[in-house]
């Protein structure tokens, strides 16, 4: 089974909650329910808005619940670089 693909923002919510030393089933528990104040006294940065990350995870589609139990990798948008008459990549 391939890991979660994340975008960065929700990435970064999953990277905060686990800081919080709680244990893993707790934390999804707290931010199903949006029980967020046990958790933000504890995390590395209390000032990131878990609820604009957790509408953001909505939106996408992205599981950050299965993140934070089986691990994740970031999504990347690909880009092709252009080369130059020169042949030189820009």
């Amino acid at each position: 089974m391939s890991q979660v693909r994340l975008s960065i923002p929700v990435g970064m919510l999953v990277e905060n909650v686990l800081t919080s030393g709680e244990p893993i089933e707790v934390i999804i528990d707290r931010l199903h329910r949006k029980d967020l104040a046990p958790l933000r006294s504890k995390l590395k940065e209390p000032t990131m808005d878990l609820e604009e990350r957790l509408q953001t995870a909505e939106e996408a589609g992205e599981d950050w619940a299965e993140a934070i139990r089986s691990g994740y990798e970031f999504k990347f948008f690909a880009y092709q670089r252009a080369e130059t008459s020169a042949g030189l990549s820009v």
